[in-house]
Formats: C-alpha cells, structure tokens, sequence
C-alpha cells in the first residue's frame, strides 16, 4: 500500500514540474499572444513552430520532461500564440488565408455613421437628425464584405488621449468643435463586440495600424484606409475611395514623411514651414540624399526664423509610429528622433 501511494506523488510532482516549464516559457516571451498582443490565462497559450520544416518536436506537456537545454533549443523556434492566432497562423501556411486587412475603423465608422443617418423636416424651420442603429450596424458589415481582401486582421481605434496633442497643444484644434455623427458610439461598441479591434488610450487609429503592419507577425498585411499619412508605412495600403492598392518603399516612405515635415497638413492642423507648399519640398528634396535630408529641413526652417525644435515638433505629429516606437508592454511611446 504504501508503494502505490508514492507513485501518484511522483506523478504529480513530474506533472507540476511540467506546468511549471511550460509557465516559464510563456513568461520568457511576455506572457502575452506574440501575434495580437493580448493578455490571457497561461493555460490558454500554444507553441507555435514558425518553419515547420525545423520542427524536431511538439512543445506540449509529454516533451516537456525533457532535458531544459532540448526544449528550450526547440522554444527558439517557436512563437507563443493565442488559439485564435494560432489558427490563422496555420491557415496562412495552408493558404487559405491570402491578405490580412487592417482597417481604420475611425474612417469605417464616419462613413457607416454618415451613410445611415437621416434628416427630418418636421416645418417652421425644424429639422432633426435620425439614425437607424440596425442599419448601422448592417452599413459597417457591408462595407467590410467590399473590401477586396479576404480576413479582418484587426480593426484600430483611436483612443481618448492623443499623444500629438501633448507634443503641439494645437493638433486637430480645427477639430474641437466638430460633433461625433450619430450613432458613433454605438458603431465603436458594435465593432468591439464583432471585430478583433485594438485601440490604446494615448493613440491614433493611424499609430495602431502603423504599430501593428510593421510588427512582423501577419504574413500579408493590407491597410484599409483613405488617410495619405498612412503612406509612411512600407505595406500595401488600400485607399477605399479610390479602390486603389499601393505600396512605398521604406525610402520612399520616409521621403512621404520628411515632405510632410516640410508642408504641414492643414487637415491635421500642424503648419510646417511656412511658404513651402508640396511644389517647393518636392525642388528642396530633389537636390539632396536621403541622409542629409533631416539637415536640409532645419536649414529651410532656419531661413525662416525657426529652429531645429519647431522642425521636430512638427515631425513628431507628423510621424506615424511604427512598431520600433512603441513598447506593448508599458504602452510607452518614443518621439521620433533624427538619426
């Protein structure tokens, strides 16, 4: 009797012993979905294998007794992954998932809020605005089914906070007194409850899918969008009014940005330098390297009585964030900096 009462106990204290290697492994990476960056139970996460042709063995509970130095050479080639992420990373491999959309939701929801709502003129000088939440909602599920590309990777939401704001205390000032359309909450609610979305409280729906398209972690990443700014990032960008694919360069795209530096965005509300219009960056940039156009920058605002810091305070609203810029972790964000 008591033999058969200490084999249970070694049992268990393997098994304990198994979980905790497994716990420590999901800790090594963050404790978080390496794919979509949420948080879950620990118990919920898979080992994912990146190259199936490297894979020598599965990292579940029975390899998991294995000598620590095999399994963590194993680890090395794995990702760790929700099961939803999981499942799309085995249907990209099998191809069945071609293009992944990452869609600005802020320009999603005014179009769908704007497309449903109704005026009522009710005489002697009334009229009253309407909306329809059910048509909403079938408004936004109809304009994501026309998208050309076939899975919603995410959708970004812009959260309360803007850090541009805190940078130039005018940014978007233009803006302020401008109503949300009806329905707008009620859109982000039902997104949030239909769709993957992600939103951080000091970000633009822009630095959400500029954070995410440059993480590495989507295979084919599409942005679906109508803001030029956008094409700061070096992945296909989907503009949907004009139902045109395109696609910078990192070159050209810093080229994109460092042009905006130079002629502001009145949309945005940040000035640049003032007389340079996209007629003379485009003659200012042609004349010089790529390298040396963060100097040719502060020349041109120097000649007009500027410094170097109101160049980067324009350049840091400028600037969209990219994966590099922004700690998932502490939600910390790095200010772009001349190199």
């Amino acid at each position: 009797m008591e033999k058969t009462g200490k084999r249970p106990t070694k049992a268990v204290k393997d098994l304990q012993r198994r979980y905790e290697r497994r716990d420590q492994m999901i800790t090594m990476r963050g404790r978080r979905c390496e794919h979509c960056k949420v948080r879950y139970p620990n118990w919920m996460y898979d080992f994912h294998h990146v190259d199936p042709a490297l894979k020598t063995m599965e990292l579940g509970l029975g390899s998991l007794g294995r000598r620590w130095e095999v399994i963590l050479e194993e680890f090395k080639k794995c990702v760790v992954l929700c099961p939803n992420c999981h499942r799309k990373a085995h249907a990209q491999m099998k191809g069945w998932i071609m293009r992944e959309m990452l869609i600005d939701g802020d320009v999603l929801i005014y179009k769908a809020c704007h497309a449903v709502q109704q005026e009522t003129d009710w005489g002697d000088g009334v009229v009253t605005p309407s909306t329809n939440l059910g048509e909403l909602y079938y408004q936004i599920d109809e304009m994501i089914k026309s998208y050309p590309y076939d899975h919603v990777g995410l959708i970004a939401l812009s959260g309360k906070d803007n850090f541009r704001k805190k940078v130039l205390p005018t940014y978007k000032a233009n803006r302020k007194d401008n109503n949300k359309p009806l329905g707008f909450r009620s859109a982000i609610e039902y997104i949030k409850k239909n769709y993957p979305c992600k939103s951080f409280e000091s970000l633009e729906a822009d630095d959400v899918l500029g954070i995410v398209a440059t993480m590495g972690h989507i295979k084919d990443p599409v942005i679906v969008t109508i803001d030029k700014d956008l094409s700061q990032i070096p992945v296909p960008v989907y503009n949907i009014d004009k139902k045109t694919e395109t696609q910078l360069t990192p070159e050209e795209g810093y080229h994109f940005f460092i042009k905006q530096v130079l002629t502001g965005d009145p949309v945005d509300h940040y000035k640049g330098c003032p007389g340079v219009g996209d007629k003379t960056a485009d003659k200012i940039l042609t004349a010089v390297e790529p390298a040396d156009y963060w100097d040719t920058v502060v020349k041109t605002y120097e000649s007009k009585k500027l410094t170097e810091e109101d160049a980067l305070q324009q350049a840091r609203v400028a600037y969209i964030l990219q994966s590099k810029d922004f700690n998932y972790e502490t939600e910390e964000i790095t200010l772009w900096t001349p190199c």
